[in-house]
């Protein structure tokens, strides 16, 4: 019993939350960021690149391992690291954009899952459920070798998205939605606790 009162009003379980700056399976982001960091600091075009091995923790394995096959859905794609880091390569982005059946439909973008080798690494086990880590390897055409490692993806409260970072992709992901006025609900809703009443919020929502 002395385990629900353990640090009662010093500890705040939600404050362990974490915000998903992707579009896609939390098991996918370490790799997914591990990529973007590596196309965003080196010139790689998908025609370089001979083949990319993506490590991670056996879990994820069994979970995102797989590449999606033809004619799937987007769901397909949210829960595969092969997909995940080709659009990573192909797109520099991982947003809504991505993460549709229209995008899959791009048998440039499945030609390069298809050349993804997922992997368990024993290190990455050791650290999951503490941390949920990967690797990235991209082997080019003339003998060169990229890796990055992302130990603690962003989002995680170790980690965390920024209020800059959530409004930005509260504003990102309701781009199509004209009519929503987004800048004040990410007003209201970053200011709750001065709210005497939501239902201004509720109404703008």
């Amino acid at each position: 019993l002395e385990r629900l009162t353990d640090r009662l009003g010093e500890y705040y379980s939600i404050m362990d939350i974490y915000f998903k700056p992707f579009t896609s399976c939390r098991h996918t982001h370490a790799v997914a960021q591990s990529t973007l960091e590596i196309i965003r600091n080196n010139r790689i075009n998908a025609g370089d690149i001979k083949s990319i091995t993506a490590s991670t923790y056996e879990v994820a394995l069994i979970a995102v391992g797989k590449c999606v096959s033809d004619g799937a859905s987007f769901v397909s794609a949210q829960f595969s690291i092969p997909y995940v880091v080709a659009a990573c390569i192909l797109d520099d982005d991982l947003g809504p954009s991505q993460i549709t059946e229209q995008r899959m439909a791009d048998p440039g973008i499945m030609e390069l899952a298809r050349r993804v080798t997922v992997k368990s690494d024993d290190s990455l086990n050791a650290m999951y459920p503490d941390k949920t880590a990967g690797k990235i390897e991209i082997s080019l055409k003339n003998g060169d070798r990229i890796e990055r490692m992302v130990d603690i993806p962003k989002g995680d409260p170790r980690d965390p998205m920024e209020e800059k970072d959530i409004i930005d992709k509260i504003k990102r992901f309701s781009a199509s939605r004209r009519d929503v006025p987004v800048d004040e609900i990410a007003d209201q809703v970053m200011n709750i606790e001065k709210a005497g009443c939501i239902n201004k919020l509720v109404t703008l929502i």
